[in-house]
């Protein structure tokens, strides 16, 4: 070999050496990149996570490509009216209707259903609204598990701030804003008081409830730890005024629930769907594709797999368990020259991934799809809480359901009560999430901070299950008392969510993987203590007959199955979880870049290794904005692929 030629091949070999994804990235499928299909970003799945992300990244300038398999579905009286929210849940022109299934060895949490909304804006659309801080430990773990200090509790407390505009405390009280937003996307109210107090709607039945109910937040041997805890106030009272002010969500106690509501826009819901469409309106780099079905994202299958694009169905009601009207448009593919961003939430994210071939090795073998990664954790860590409801019937029919309100039937306009919430008469029941007052306690006084959330509302509520609706509304159920009960697990157990063929359009097999004994222990003691406190009302005929769990279910034994037997979830996690480095498991690291490949990123729920707060939605939202930092940050040195 001469010497031209030697200096030639070594040329080559150092270009090689040089020309890594990250930094001389190659041009994919460049013959068929148009300006109107290639985008500086794609993101997958417009909800809380991917509409606030897509939003951030067409803010800054760049180029940005939002997809979701739903409609638009905007003004809609079930998506804009906050009471209104359950009848979104079986709104057939964006209804998912996904059921678990569950292990053969515990008869527990078998095809309990988890209604989800496929449309712009996600089941923020079709949530109870409920807008709460997360866990002291949310982000606080990640930290420590990542290395990542912007997950550091000051960086994330100054991302809800971003979010957040609070109309419950005003900008000018020194003392209360502390922690509080005021310029954000998501308003924050809590309930109307005049709905209790107020002439027409003051229930000396409802005050008498939630009187007691408020007392049971009050320590055991309170009187005896009165000196005690002296030192201790206030903290020691049983009332938090603000539960989402920094350290409230350390304290034990009653509070009335914050929720995404808009007092000042006419008690409407505030969403992400509100920071979609005014970023869309008011920029031109965001484009927003409805009914448009991702069915795998496009690798370039180097040695290291880069994710440059995603494939499309277009048509609606494609998804198996999607209940509106089928129709299949063209099949067309987008391209991204920097990254794509997947969130397509705890169930359609692995799924996306697998079918992808990104997934366990063994279980992609199964369904004949070809091993791009091995990634043993995705669609592992599934994980939720466990609730469950009691009921009680009340001596008469509660003053707030006698108003003339006909939930929207036979139409909107003929429903006297949404006339008058249209025309801004208030106080309205239509106003509420449906939630006044809730208790957030421990299950042991030794756990580090409130793990039980406790809850009541004024009708007939049993959980997630098929014509729950007409149950709660419309059956005649307007003088019952439902008492919610949430446990945030703290058993080992974990579920999964695997394919069940290599089609994109059938929907996964859901496996929580039943329930812990100390966690149905847990939720078992929290029904003995309501039962005791209500049981008391009912000696004094303030309520009534309890309906379920049912005298039949006296023993603490028999509450657990019980609670086994009727217990439920609706905020599934995990699929896609955040880990160390030194963790198989881990499907993305703390910049939920997913490992194994380059310029792909999960977020939404599927991240969080652990159940992250009493509700889901807020420590979405923060995740995503500290995802849109992270994406903003890595922007300037992430070469385009495509010049």
């Amino acid at each position: 070999m001469n010497i031209t030629a030697l200096l030639l091949l070594l040329l080559c070999f150092c270009t090689a050496a040089q020309s890594t994804p990250d930094d001389a990235s190659r041009c994919v499928n460049e013959e068929s990149r148009t300006a109107d299909n290639t985008y500086d970003y794609i993101v997958v799945g417009a909800g809380a996570s991917g509409g606030l992300v897509a939003s951030r990244l067409a803010r800054a300038g760049y180029r940005t490509l939002l997809l979701d398999a739903g409609p638009r579905f905007r003004d809609e009286p079930v998506t804009t009216v906050p009471l209104m929210w359950p009848l979104s849940t079986e709104d057939r022109d964006i209804e998912w209707r996904f059921r678990s299934s569950n292990s053969a060895v515990d008869p527990g949490r078998d095809a309990v259903l988890y209604p989800r909304a496929s449309t712009i804006g996600g089941s923020a659309l079709h949530n109870a609204m409920l807008a709460m801080y997360p866990f002291p430990d949310c982000f606080s773990n990640l930290q420590q598990l990542t290395g990542d200090d912007e997950f550091a509790e000051n960086k994330m407390r100054a991302r809800f701030q971003r979010i957040e505009k609070c109309e419950y405390i005003q900008p000018s009280n020194k003392l209360l804003k502390k922690g509080h937003g005021f310029q954000g996307f998501m308003s924050t109210s809590l309930a109307d008081l005049g709905l209790a107090v107020k002439p027409g709607f003051l229930d000396p039945q409802l005050v008498a409830v939630v009187k007691r109910f408020v007392l049971t937040a009050v320590p055991q041997n309170s009187i005896a730890r009165f000196f005690q805890s002296l030192k201790k106030f206030p903290k020691n009272l049983p009332l938090i005024f603000d539960i989402n002010a920094p350290g409230a969500n350390l304290r034990e106690g009653a509070h009335l629930t914050p929720s995404s509501i808009s007092p000042a826009k006419g008690s409407v819901r505030s969403s992400v769907a509100d920071l979609i469409y005014e970023t869309e309106q008011s920029t031109s780099t965001l484009t927003v594709k409805d009914n448009s079905f991702v069915t795998q994202i496009l690798f370039d299958t180097g040695d290291t797999p880069i994710a440059y694009g995603v494939r499309v169905q277009e048509g609606t009601a494609l998804y198996s368990i999607a209940t509106g009207t089928r129709t299949v448009g063209a099949e067309t593919m987008y391209f991204a020259n920097k990254e794509v961003i997947l969130a397509g939430g705890t169930f359609n994210t692995p799924q996306i991934l697998m079918l992808s071939g990104v997934g366990p090795a063994q279980h992609l073998a199964e369904h004949n799809i070809s091993v791009l990664v091995d990634s043993p954790g995705v669609g592992e860590n599934l994980h939720d809480k466990l609730e469950a409801t009691m009921n009680w019937q009340m001596p008469r029919t509660w003053k707030l359901f006698q108003q003339g309100c006909t939930f929207l039937k036979p139409t909107p306009e003929e429903d006297p009560c949404f006339v008058r919430f249209q025309n801004g008469e208030f106080p309205s029941l239509y106003s509420s999430s449906g939630t006044l007052i809730a208790i957030q306690r421990k299950s042991d006084p030794a756990v580090p901070y409130p793990d039980m959330y406790v809850q009541i509302a004024v009708n007939k509520f049993q959980g997630y299950q098929d014509g729950w609706v007409n149950t709660t509304f419309y059956d005649g159920e307007d003088d019952t008392l439902s008492i919610h009960t949430m446990n945030t697990r703290s058993g080992p157990g974990k579920g999964s969510v695997r394919l069940v063929s290599s089609s994109p359009f059938d929907s996964v097999a859901i496996d929580f993987n039943g329930y812990d004994d100390i966690d149905l222990e847990k939720s078992a003691r929290v029904f003995q203590d309501m039962r005791r406190t209500f049981r008391r009302l009912q000696r004094l005929g303030v309520v009534g007959e309890e309906i379920a769990p049912g005298n039949v279910v006296e023993s603490f034994d028999d509450i657990k199955a019980w609670v086994r037997a009727n217990g439920w979830g609706h905020h599934p996690m995990g699929t896609a979880k955040i880990g160390s480095d030194d963790d198989v498991m881990a499907v993305v690291d703390g910049q939920l870049r997913v490992r194994g490949v380059q310029r792909l990123r999960v977020v939404d729920a599927s991240v969080f290794p652990d159940q992250a707060g009493f509700y889901p939605m807020v420590p979405i939202y923060m995740m995503a904005e500290k995802a849109a930092d992270d994406i903003l940050r890595d922007a300037k040195s992430t070469t385009s692929q495509c010049g």
